[in-house]
């Protein structure tokens, strides 16, 4: 992908005791919408990469349905704790996985 021609527009800043993380919506006019993520309090890099590994196995298992969007994962930096995803409107596979939980606490 090129390194010149991409716009970040703020979609999320998340504060919390054990999180700190930002979200940008990322558009390259010739490859699409993208979701750049960086953890901004960065976290074990295990626990980082695993999240991530987690976020690509459940692309390639569920299917997209009106009320659920789902992410294909494109690039990961560890080190760095930063990842870069394809964009899909709707409510994230993460938010309803924390919804559920929440609802059984």
């Amino acid at each position: 992908m090129p390194i010149v021609g991409w716009s970040y527009v703020l979609l999320l800043k998340r504060e919390e005791k054990d999180l700190a993380r930002i979200s940008y919506l990322v558009e390259q006019p010739r490859h699409g919408l993208f979701k750049y993520r960086l953890q901004l309090r960065p976290r074990a890099q295990a626990a980082f990469a695993a999240h991530y590994l987690r976020l690509e196995k459940a692309s390639r298992v569920f299917q997209r349905t009106e009320s659920l969007s789902l992410i294909k994962p494109i690039c990961l930096n560890i080190a760095n704790q930063a990842s870069l995803t394809t964009y899909a409107e709707g409510l994230p596979f993460s938010e309803f996985m924390r919804d559920a939980t929440d609802d059984h606490t």
